[in-house]
C-alpha cells in the first residue's frame, strides 16, 4: 500500500495522486491541514494495514527495487528493522539512476538492535526513518513527537528499542535531495532548548530498554548540544545547550568511537563559547 499525507499542499499534489488512485488500487491520499513531517507521518501510521512500513519524504527519491530488496533482507534475516543506505544528491547536478538493479549480497550486516543503537549514536549509521523498513507491530504504541526538527531520529531511537535484530544495507536505496532553504537548515531560535531537553528523555527511555554504553549517550548528546549551538545566534539564550557540550566534552575527547571531528570539537570548547 502506499499512503500519502497530503499536509497542507499548496500545488497540486492532491490531483497528481486522485490520477494515480483512478488506476492504482493501492494508492490512498489522506489530505490534512499542514502540521509538520511528525504528524504527517503519525497520519499515516495510523492507516496502515502492512506487515511492513516504511518513509518516504516528499522530495526525496528511491530506487525503483528499494521495497522489493528491504522486504527480501528483512525475511531473509529475520530482522525487525532493515536499514538501508542514504545517498545525498543536489538537483540537477547529481541525478541518480533509480533503475539501477541492486544485488545485495554479500552487502547486509545482521546485528542486535543495541549495537545498531550505538552506530546511530556515533553517526556511524544514518538517524532518520526513511529508508528504512520497520515491522509494524513493532511500531504500536509509538509516535513521532511533536518537535519540527530531528522528530524522526528521536522516533528511530524509540522503534530500536522496541527491536531484537536489525540488518544493515551497505548499499544506497534512497537518495535525499539537498536543499539549502530545507527546515533542517533553517535558523529557528526558539526551537533549541525543548530540542535537547525532548532528546535527553528520548535517550534515557532507550537506554532503559537497550544495552547502550554511557560513553555513545554522552557522545550523541554532545553532538546534539554543538550542532544546535553552532546554527544559532551567539546572543540567544543557549546556557542549556553549553553546560551540557561542558558536561560531556571530555568524554568526546577520550573516547575511541567518537569522531575525529568532534573531538577536535569537543577540545575548541575548551578554549570557550565563541
Amino acid at each position: 500500500e502506499i499512503l500519502v499525507i497530503d499536509d497542507g499542499s499548496s500545488d497540486k499534489t492532491a490531483e497528481v495522486v486522485e490520477d494515480y488512485i483512478a488506476t492504482d488500487s493501492r494508492v490512498n491520499l489522506k489530505r490534512r491541514d499542514n502540521g509538520g513531517a511528525g504528524a504527517a507521518r503519525n497520519a499515516g501510521l495510523e492507516m496502515v494495514t502492512g506487515d511492513y512500513v516504511t518513509f518516504v519524504d516528499s522530495d526525496d527519491l528511491l530506487n525503483q527495487f528499494a521495497i522489493e530488496v528491504l522486504v527480501s533482507i528483512s525475511t531473509d534475516c529475520n530482522a525487525d528493522i532493515a536499514i538501508g543506505k542514504h545517498q545525498r544528491f543536489i538537483s540537477n547536478i547529481q541525478e541518480p539512476d533509480l533503475s539501477t538493479q541492486v544485488d545485495w549480497e554479500g552487502l547486509v550486516t545482521v546485528v542486535a538492535a543495541g549495537t545498531a543503537i550505538e552506530s546511530i549514536l556515533y553517526k556511524m549509521e544514518h538517524e532518520g526513518v526513511c529508508g528504512n523498513l520497520y515491522r509494524t507491530d513493532l511500531l504500536r504504541g509509538l509516535s513521532f513527537p511533536p518537535i519540527r526538527v530531528y522528530e524522526d531520529a528521536c522516533f528511530n531511537l524509540l522503534a530500536l528499542s522496541n527491536a531484537k535484530k536489525c540488518a544493515l544495507l551497505r548499499k544506497p536505496l534512497y537518495w535525499y535531495r539537498q536543499r539549502d532553504e530545507s527546515l533542517t537548515h533553517t535558523y529557528s531560535p526558539n526551537f533549541e532548548q525543548g530540542l535537547l531537553s525532548g532528546y535527553r528523555a528520548i535517550l534515557s527511555d532507550v537506554s532503559r530498554r537497550s544495552l547502550i554504553s554511557a560513553k555513545a549517550i554522552s557522545f550523541s548528546l554532545f553532538c546534539y548540544a554543538s550542532n544546535l549551538l553552532w546554527r544559532i545566534d551567539s546572543n540567544s539564550e543557549s546556557r542549556e545547550l553549553w553546560d551540557t557540550i561542558k558536561k560531556t566534552r571530555f568524554s568526546t575527547i577520550f573516547d575511541n568511537h567518537a569522531s575525529a571531528k568532534y573531538r577536535v570539537a569537543a577540545i575548541c570548547s575548551l578554549l570557550g563559547w565563541r
